[in-house]
């Protein structure tokens, strides 16, 4: 998956299957939401969630050359 940063806190997720969905963190539920059809029908963390969250985690720690390119998994 490829993920870009598109305004602050705000992440655009290229799925393996070439969509492309956002993710972004609600403070009202305290987590990430995203836009994929998996999250909007079972309202729970998708892999896009968790692919932005481990980036987040990465890039928190400055660990991993594909972290720093954008690239997880």
């Amino acid at each position: 998956m490829r993920i870009r940063e598109i305004s602050a806190g705000v992440y655009e997720v290229e799925g393996d299957s070439g969509n492309t969905y956002t993710v972004y963190y609600n403070p009202r539920i305290r987590g990430l939401v995203c836009t994929c059809p998996d999250y909007v029908f079972r309202l729970r963390p998708c892999k896009h969630c968790r692919a932005v969250a481990e980036h987040l985690s990465r890039r928190r720690t400055g660990s991993g050359s594909r972290a720093a390119e954008g690239e997880v998994g």
